[in-house]
């Protein structure tokens, strides 16, 4: 008997499938606006269940402007950001050790979050990773008088349904 697949898991796949195009480089070497989905959900305890150990989703991001982070929001910013990326390939300020779209793509989403995850301490520490790459970059901008996005209200990020 066939399994049904959950509206958000189904979103979730369709998501991963846009990243076979989602970092693909045109001439120019930057990834075209429509390659890139404008917005996604991040919950990752629903969508990679591949990572044992997360701790219990409390508070996912819906809504996330993803297209908008990796082309203009990151542009002219690495400074500012965790991880090392280029404006060529601003993936990598979100995704830290990839180098390319190829490199990006070629383990599964699981894979590669479990294995920072286990960099930084194991799936528990998910929440301090996430913070690590999104809310310090924020503060960073913040404290240099830069726009920047939510920084303390956790509901700024969190409260998008």
């Amino acid at each position: 008997m066939a399994k049904t697949i959950p509206k958000h898991s189904l979103t979730f796949l369709c998501s991963i499938a846009l990243g076979a195009v989602l970092f693909s480089p045109p001439t120019g070497g930057t990834a075209q606006a429509r390659d890139i989905p404008p917005t996604i959900n991040i919950n990752t305890q629903l969508n990679l269940p591949g990572i044992a150990g997360l701790p219990k989703d409390k508070k996912h991001v819906n809504s996330f402007s993803h297209q908008k982070h990796a082309e203009t929001y990151l542009k002219g910013k690495a400074k500012f950001s965790s991880n090392p990326y280029t404006d060529e390939f601003t993936c990598a300020a979100c995704h830290p050790g990839s180098t390319s779209r190829e490199d990006l793509l070629s383990a599964s989403p699981s894979t590669r979050l479990g294995e920072a995850l286990n960099k930084q301490g194991g799936p528990k520490k998910l929440k301090k990773y996430f913070h690590g790459i999104c809310r310090s970059c924020h503060k960073k901008l913040h404290k240099a008088g830069l726009k920047s996005g939510p920084t303390n209200n956790c509901k700024d990020c969190h409260g998008r349904h």
